[in-house]
């Protein structure tokens, strides 16, 4: 049981006794000594496609990524009418996008946790910033793309 919510059942059984509703009080004490000790675990909901949907292949180098955001992440900002998206917005969209089937190598975590595709994709976009085509703070997570880059053809 969450410490907030046990506070607020010590809260409730305190107001019960106040108001002489020792019964009341009864159950709410009972739930507290019953509750379980440990936060209840949920299901871990999968962000990526599993291994097994993904293509039997290498993790695809920064390149591949800087080419993949310059020909499909910026034009589909362009096309809903945006210049400034964050980084986490960009890896959601990638993680979303139908365009792109991850790699097995893709998939892979590295020893921090971070799975390969993401570093890449990061070090993509940091080349984006160093070719003037998106604009960002040095370590920061917000971006904003290169008014000629919006325009669509």
């Amino acid at each position: 049981m969450e410490t907030t919510t046990k506070a607020f059942l010590r809260q409730a059984a305190i107001q019960a006794l106040q108001d002489q509703e020792d019964a009341a009080a009864s159950e709410l004490l009972a739930l507290l000594s019953s509750g379980p000790k440990d936060p209840p675990s949920f299901p871990k909901q999968q962000m990526l496609l599993a291994s097994n949907d993904a293509i039997d292949g290498p993790a695809r180098d920064y390149h591949f990524w800087v080419q993949f955001i310059r020909e499909n992440f910026i034009p589909f900002l362009a096309e809903n009418g945006r210049a400034r998206f964050t980084s986490p917005e960009m890896f959601t969209w990638i993680e979303n996008c139908r365009l792109l089937q991850l790699t097995t190598g893709d998939l892979q975590t590295h020893q921090d946790g971070k799975l390969a595709w993401r570093g890449r994709a990061g070090k993509g976009l940091s080349e984006l910033k160093r070719q003037g085509l998106v604009y960002g703070q040095p370590g920061g997570k917000e971006f904003l793309v290169h008014c000629q880059q919006l325009q669509i053809n």
